[in-house]
């Protein structure tokens, strides 16, 4: 695999699809490198390559969300195509390792309509691919081409992962519970899945030197990330009812059932989805520089697929 950082150069130039295909290379490369000192191979069997099932994963494809929001805020603020390229890369594999590790959790066999990793290749194994992917976010930044930001974005990374990990524990405890609290709901969320969708921002108001609106971002990732968690409970509304073989997960409209009685529980969450979207878009729009622009318009569409 060639070296991406070749092709890169410090004009601005680049199109948002071409800075998400090197995006894309940088990641392989993180994962797989070509270094065989890195690579280990000879200890590598039929049943133990945590590189193939890590390399796998990520060529299962997804929205590449996080990436899109880094490059659009990145370009925004005027950083470097090297430097979006190293965040939009940490910040893809630590949403991607965290989809490895919920499978394992949550025992879901698919994601995006193929096999997940721990059903292909071994709980055990998944769960070092999704430790491999962690590790290969960190070692995103060290191209970064501020090297006396890097200590800024590292303490903000491990702040937002370790919400994750509060957001995740909270709803594996809550799980087969028949929860009647949706302000609890909507605090899991924001921990769980808004933690890592507003990190691209946060990220490229660091490297930015904009530091003072950090708190500002709050007002569009939290009920960004709420709507957004409800639009994916009203898709899995039935996956989401516990089976035979799985727990009964946290779903806003089964909250919502528990607390309305008998009203309609799809018909209120929709409602606050929307709420929720066209909220998030407002405050984007209120951030410097336009850096909020690609939030605000994925608000506004997310909110018209409810």
């Amino acid at each position: 695999m060639r070296n991406v950082s070749r092709s890169l150069d410090n004009s601005q130039s680049e199109l948002p699809d071409a800075i998400s295909s090197l995006i894309e290379q940088r990641m392989l490369e993180l994962l797989a490198p070509e270094n065989p000192a890195l690579r280990f191979s000879h200890l590598e069997t039929e049943h133990s390559n945590v590189v193939e099932a890590a390399v796998y994963h990520l060529r299962t494809g997804g929205r590449r969300m996080r990436v899109q929001l880094c490059i659009h805020a990145g370009l925004a603020v005027g950083l470097s195509t090297e430097n979006i390229v190293c965040l939009g890369a940490a910040c893809e594999l630590i949403h991607n390792a965290s989809l490895i590790h919920d499978d394992i959790q949550d025992r879901d066999e698919y994601r995006r309509g193929k096999k997940t990793v721990w059903a292909l290749y071994g709980q055990s194994i998944a769960i070092c691919a999704g430790d491999l992917y962690l590790s290969a976010a960190y070692l995103s930044l060290a191209r970064f081409e501020r090297p006396e930001l890097v200590g800024k974005l590292i303490q903000k990374i491990h702040e937002r992962i370790a919400h994750v990990i509060q957001g995740q524990c909270a709803d594996l405890a809550l799980k087969d519970k028949l929860l009647n609290d949706i302000e609890l709901y909507e605090q899991v969320v924001i921990a769980k899945s808004g933690a890592l969708i507003g990190l691209p921002l946060e990220l490229c108001l660091i490297s930015a030197q904009m530091s003072e609106w950090l708190p500002k971002t709050a007002a569009v990732v939290e009920p960004f990330s709420i709507g957004y968690q409800i639009l994916d409970d009203l898709n899995d509304l039935k996956e989401d009812v516990a089976s035979d073989s799985k727990q009964r997960s946290l779903n806003a409209i089964l909250v919502l059932e528990q607390l309305q009685g008998s009203d309609d529980p799809i018909k209120t969450a929709r409602q606050l989805a929307r709420e929720k979207f066209q909220q998030a878009a407002m405050s984007a729009k209120m951030l410097p520089k336009n850096v909020g622009h690609q939030f605000a318009e994925l608000a506004l569409y997310m909110a018209d697929q409810v």
